[in-house]
């Protein structure tokens, strides 16, 4: 790829970057960049019901629904377990 070619491609990658930020509601492909999951592994997601979608010919996805299922699963930190157990002593 020649220095222009790469040049345009990474402003092309730019663009769709702030698209993504901007935008309230996702494609397949879109939902993909943002959470940087494949789309095969979206797809079997919404298939097994895992992650919330909606369905209208194609699926898309609200990008604050997917920050939420994101960081739905938070992992306590060793400390926070610590003085979890030193406060029920």
């Amino acid at each position: 790829m020649s220095t222009n070619e790469e040049i345009l491609q990474k402003l092309n990658d730019i663009q769709k970057a702030v698209t993504l930020g901007v935008k309230e509601v996702f494609t397949i492909d879109e939902a993909a960049m943002y959470t940087g999951l494949a789309k095969s592994y979206l797809y079997k997601l919404t298939c097994t019901k895992q992650i919330p979608y909606y369905k209208n010919g194609k699926v898309y996805f609200r990008k604050k629904e997917l920050d939420a299922w994101m960081t739905c699963n938070r992992v306590a930190t060793d400390m926070e377990i610590e003085d979890l157990a030193n406060s029920k002593n």
